[in-house]
C-alpha cells in the first residue's frame, strides 16, 4: 500500500493569531461590547473561557475614572473613524490602550471619500503594560534635561559636532570664545585656524570612522576678537540610541595663556643655551690663551730654579713657582667643567685599596697646611672600595683644599668609615661651619659661602659643582654635616668591593722610576715659539737631545732632508698645530716615516668640549697645558716604558682615558 500523503495545516484564523499576541488584544463593537478575545484578554476580564468573555464590557474591572476615560476614547474612535492611544494608570502599572477602528466600506455608488460616510463596523482594542518603557524614557529626558545643564553651566567649550563637523549644539561658553552665532553656529572649520583646519577634519574623520574612541589634539582657534585662541581639543564619537546619528562631543580648554607662557619659556631656554655655548667657547679660548703662556713660565720657572744657587733670588723664584701653581689651579678647574661637559671624563671602577690614596694626599697638602699654621692628618685605613680612583681623588682634592682655604685655626682630618656593605669617606675640619640653609647651594656652580665678593684667591666656586657631578659619574653620594662654629665633614659614600682589592703603585701610572726620561732623544713639536723654547729648555736640562719643529711644513723638511739617522726615542707634540694640522698628524707622519710605532705623547691647552672629543678620539697619551715638568718626566717614562700605537688607541677597542697619559694596559690608561 502507498503510504498515506501528509496532510496540509489547517489555515490560520483569527482566533489564532489572538491568542498567539503578547498584548491583551480585543475586538469590540459599536456599542462597546466584546465580540472576539484572546486568552490574555479574556484573563484581563477575569475569565478563563474566552467564550464567556463575548459580550462582556471590557473595562468592567477598572477604576470608575480610568473605565470613564476608556470608554470616551472608544466613542470618539467610533464616531470619527481615527485611531486614538491613550496612557492611564491604575493598580501600580502604567498602561498604553490603542485603539484602531475596523472601517466599513461606503454604499455602492457613493462616493469613498466622504468622511461622514463611513462607519466604524468594530474597534480593535490593544492593551500593553508601559510601565517599564515610561520609566526609561522618563529617566532618559531626566538625563538629557540634566546633560543640558552641564552643558551650557560647562566652565570650558562644549560642542556637539555631526560627522560632516557642523555645530548642532554649542554652549554659551565657546560661543563667548568664538564668537559662535547660536542661531546658526555653522561648520567646525569656520572657526579653526587656517592652518589647522585638515587637523580638525581628519579628527572628525577618524572618530567617525571609529578608527580611534577618542582624540585629544591641540588646535588654533580664530576668536571673537580675531585674535588667535589656542585650544586643548578633547573629542569623543557618542551614539545616543540605536538607529540614532552618531555625533561628536567636543571639549575645548583654553590654553593660550599657557601656549604663550611655553613660547616663553621656550625662547628664555634657547637663549640660555646660547648663552651657555657662547660661554662654553669663550671659557675655551680664554684658558687656552691662558695656558700657552703658563706652559712657557712653568717651564721657565723650572729651569731658573735648577740653576739659582742664591737663597734671596730662589725664594723669588718659589713666590713665582706659586703664583704659577694657584693660576694653574684655576685653569684645571676650567678643564675639570670642560671634560665633565664632553662627556670625556669617564668611570672605570675596580677595586682599590683607600689607604694609600689617602695618605699619599695628605702628605701633598701638608706643605699648605702647615702654611696655614693647621694640622693636617690622615687617619691609617685598610678599607677598600669599588669606585674609579682618579675620580675619588678629584672629590677628595676639593675637600681638602675646600677645608684648608676655609679654616682659619685648629686641624683638618681625613679617614674612612666603614657604613654597612659600603665605605664614607670624610674630610673634617675646625672651620667656621655652614649655616644649615646653605648645604644644598654650596654645591651649585660659582657658589661661595663667605665670598659673596668674589675676592681674589678663593677660587671660583666651582670645586663642590664639580664633585657633585663626579659623584653622579660613580653612582656615589657626597653630603655635607656642619653647624656655625662647629665645623663641617664632607662626606662621599663609595661601594664596598666586589672581589680582592689590588694596591696601585704609587711612583708612577705604571711604577716607572722617571729618571727613565734622561738622555731620551724627543722629536718636539709646538707652534707657540715661548712654550717650544721652555720645553726644549727643560728637555735638555734632563740631558735629552731635541729635535724641535714649529710646525708640519718645518717636519716635513727635516724628515725629508735625511738629517734624521735614526727614529727618535719618544714624540711629544702640541695636539692643535697651525694650518687646521693636529699633533695626531704630526704622530703618523714619523711613523709612517720610519715605518715603526714611536712612543708618542699629546699636550694640549684647549678646554672645548669638541677639541677634548678630537684629542680623545685619537687614542693617544694626553696631557693638559700647562703641566709641571715632574709630572712631564713621569709620562714621558711611561710612554718609553710601553709605548701606544694609534691602531691600538683609535676607536674600535676600549681606546684611552683622556685623563690617561699611560700606554695600554698602564694604571691610569685604557687597554686596547
Amino acid at each position: 500500500m502507498l503510504p498515506d500523503s501528509p496532510q496540509p495545516d489547517p489555515p490560520l484564523t483569527v482566533q489564532d493569531l489572538l491568542d498567539s499576541l503578547d498584548d491583551d488584544l480585543m475586538v469590540v463593537d459599536g456599542a462597546g461590547r466584546v465580540i472576539s478575545t484572546g486568552r490574555r484578554g479574556a484573563a484581563r476580564l477575569g475569565l478563563t473561557d474566552k467564550a464567556q468573555a463575548l459580550g462582556c464590557d471590557p473595562f468592567a474591572l477598572l477604576p470608575p475614572d480610568v473605565a470613564t476615560g476608556r470608554r470616551s476614547a472608544l466613542a470618539r474612535v467610533v464616531a470619527c473613524c481615527v485611531a486614538e492611544t491613550l496612557e492611564d494608570r491604575h493598580d501600580g502599572h502604567w498602561w498604553s490602550v490603542r485603539m484602531i477602528p475596523l472601517i466599513e466600506r461606503a454604499a455602492a455608488g457613493r462616493p469613498e471619500s466622504r468622511a461622514e460616510d463611513r462607519l466604524a463596523r468594530a474597534v480593535i482594542l490593544r492593551i500593553r503594560d508601559v510601565t517599564g518603557t515610561r520609566a526609561l524614557a522618563l529617566a532618559l529626558g531626566d538625563s538629557e534635561e540634566r546633560f543640558r545643564g552641564t552643558f551650557d553651566a560647562a566652565g570650558h567649550g562644549m560642542a556637539l559636532i555631526d560627522t560632516e563637523g557642523h555645530f548642532r549644539m554649542v554652549n554659551p561658553m565657546l560661543r563667548a570664545l568664538l564668537g559662535i552665532d547660536a542661531a546658526h553656529p555653522g561648520d567646525l572649520a569656520a572657526v579653526v585656524f587656517p592652518g589647522d583646519i585638515k587637523i580638525a577634519i581628519d579628527m572628525i574623520r577618524r572618530l567617525a570612522a571609529e578608527i580611534e574612541p577618542s582624540l585629544t589634539v591641540r588646535l588654533r582657534f580664530v576668536g571673537a576678537d580675531g585674535a588667535t585662541v589656542w585650544g586643548l581639543v578633547s573629542a569623543t564619537l557618542q551614539r545616543p540610541r540605536v538607529g540614532e546619528r552618531a555625533y561628536v562631543v567636543m571639549h575645548l580648554r583654553d590654553i593660550t595663556q599657557e601656549q604663550l607662557a611655553e613660547g616663553r619659556l621656550r625662547a628664555a631656554k634657547e637663549e640660555a643655551d646660547r648663552a651657555s655655548r657662547a660661554k662654553t667657547r669663550f671659557l675655551a679660548a680664554a684658558s687656552h690663551d691662558l695656558r700657552q703662556p703658563l706652559q712657557a713660565l712653568n717651564m721657565f720657572i723650572s729651569v731658573l730654579a735648577g740653576r739659582e744657587n742664591d737663597p734671596w733670588r730662589a725664594a723669588i723664584i718659589g713666590k713665582i713657582e706659586k703664583t704659577a701653581d694657584a693660576l694653574t689651579a684655576l685653569l684645571d678647574t676650567l678643564l675639570d667643567i670642560s671634560k665633565l661637559d664632553a662627556g670625556l671624563m669617564r668611570c672605570e671602577p675596580r677595586d682599590v685599596m683607600i689607604g694609600g690614596l689617602l695618605a699619599r694626599l695628605s702628605e701633598e697638602f701638608q706643605p699648605l697646611a702647615v702654611s696655614r699654621g693647621l694640622a693636617l692628618r690622615a687617619v691609617a685605613s685598610s678599607a677598600a672600595v669599588h669606585a674609579d680612583p682618579a675620580l675619588v681623588e678629584i672629590v677628595l682634592r676639593n675637600f681638602l683644599g675646600n677645608a684648608l682655604r676655609y679654616t682659619p685655626s685648629g686641624r683638618v682630618l681625613v679617614g674612612a668609615r666603614r657604613r654597612g656593605d659600603g665605605v664614607e669617606i670624610q674630610v673634617l675640619d675646625t672651620g667656621p661651619g655652614i649655616a644649615p640653609e646653605q648645604h644644598g647651594l654650596i654645591f651649585e656652580d660659582f657658589h661661595q659661602v663667605e665670598n659673596p665678593a668674589r675676592e681674589k684667591g678663593e677660587g671660583l666656586g666651582l670645586g663642590l659643582a664639580i664633585v657633585k657631578r663626579v659623584a653622579l659619574l660613580l653612582g656615589a653620594r657626597v653630603g655635607v654635616r656642619s653647624l656655625p662654629g662647629r665645623g663641617s665633614c664632607f662626606t662621599i659614600r663609595l661601594p664596598g668591593p666586589q672581589g680582592r682589592a689590588i694596591e696601585r703603585p704609587e711612583d708612577g701610572l705604571l711604577g716607572v722610576s722617571a729618571q727613565a726620561a734622561r738622555g731620551l732623544t724627543v722629536l718636539l713639536i709646538d707652534d707657540d715659539p715661548a712654550v717650544l723654547d721652555g720645553l726644549t729648555l727643560v728637555l735638555e736640562a734632563w740631558d735629552c737631545e731635541v729635535l724641535a719643529f714649529a710646525d708640519l711644513d718645518g717636519l716635513r723638511e727635516g724628515l725629508g732632508s735625511g738629517g734624521f739617522l735614526a727614529a727618535p726615542d719618544v714624540i711629544l707634540s702640541d695636539f692643535r698645530l697651525g694650518k687646521g694640522e693636529n699633533g695626531v698628524e704630526a704622530v703618523r707622519l714619523v711613523r709612517d716615516h720610519f715605518a715603526q710605532a714611536v712612543p708618542a705623547l699629546l699636550l694640549t691647552g684647549d678646554t672645548a668640549p669638541q677639541r677634548l672629543r678630537e684629542a680623545d678620539a685619537s687614542g693617544l697619551p694626553l696631557l693638559h697645558k700647562p703641566v709641571k715638568p715632574e709630572v712631564l718626566r713621569g709620562a714621558l717614562a711611561d710612554v718609553i716604558a710601553g709605548g701606544l700605537t694609534l691602531d691600538d688607541g683609535l676607536p674600535g677597542g676600549e681606546g684611552a682615558d683622556p685623563r690617561a697619559v699611560g700606554p695600554p694596559g698602564g694604571g691610569a690608561g685604557g687597554g686596547p
